[in-house]
């Protein structure tokens, strides 16, 4: 049976070329697609983690408002929760922020951008808080 094998194979050397290289294509893609996916990750996590590298708190309501693609919206907080947290024990500084979805639009009412990528909106800090 084993030679008859080793027949079949060495007669048919095309067939066993283009499926080893088959194969190592198919190896060698999903080797790269593991390889980009952990460096877009290593990216975004470094991204977060220097954007949030000066706050040492984070103050958010803890009721969670379900999103419609599975991530999660937590809900909105009174300002005057801000002079509460200033008010706390070693706070140098605090501040509000609020960010949502934003459309901005020319003189004309065009919305700038169209259907292009998520257009979001945020509160703009006039740098760090100084202590």
């Amino acid at each position: 049976m084993f030679k008859l094998s080793l027949k079949n194979i060495w007669s048919r050397k095309g067939r066993l070329i283009l499926t080893a290289l088959a194969v190592i294509a198919g190896t060698t893609f999903l080797s790269g697609v593991f390889v980009f996916t952990d460096t877009i990750k290593g990216s975004f996590d470094k991204l977060f983690a220097n954007a949030y590298a000066s706050t040492d708190a984070y103050v958010r309501s803890s009721d969670v408002i379900e999103g419609e693609f599975g991530n999660d919206l937590r809900a909105h907080i009174s300002v005057d929760l801000v002079e509460l947290v200033e008010a706390v024990p070693g706070v140098v500084a605090a501040q509000p922020d609020v960010g949502g979805t934003a459309a901005i639009s020319n003189a004309e009412g065009d919305i700038l951008g169209g259907d292009g990528p998520p257009q979001f909106g945020g509160v703009w800090h006039e740098g760090a808080p100084s202590p």
